[in-house]
């Protein structure tokens, strides 16, 4: 990994912003999540909002993976449950 040097919340911001420019979510909030101070504070919605974003993206992207991996596979190696009897 990297070594970045701190050059304070404007950099911060600067990076940031390229990060969002470029489609990439989970890199500008690991940028914006290095603000100290009221900075931070100031961000900290926005934070919240970005990584509930990415919560959701990740749970899609799982499901959509599994969806795929069900669409692929025969459905032999998957059984269908047998339907439940109601008592009469």
């Amino acid at each position: 990994m990297r070594r970045r040097i701190h050059l304070g919340p404007a950099a911060i911001l600067a990076r940031t912003e390229y990060f969002l420019s470029h489609n990439d979510l989970d890199s500008a909030t690991r940028e914006l999540n290095q603000l100290t101070g009221w900075q931070r504070k100031l961000a900290h919605d926005w934070l919240l909002a970005a990584r509930c974003h990415l919560e959701v993206r990740q749970a899609l992207d799982i499901v959509m993976a599994e969806s795929s991996y069900a669409l692929l596979t025969p459905h032999a190696t998957h059984p269908v449950p047998a339907a439940k009897s109601w008592p009469s």
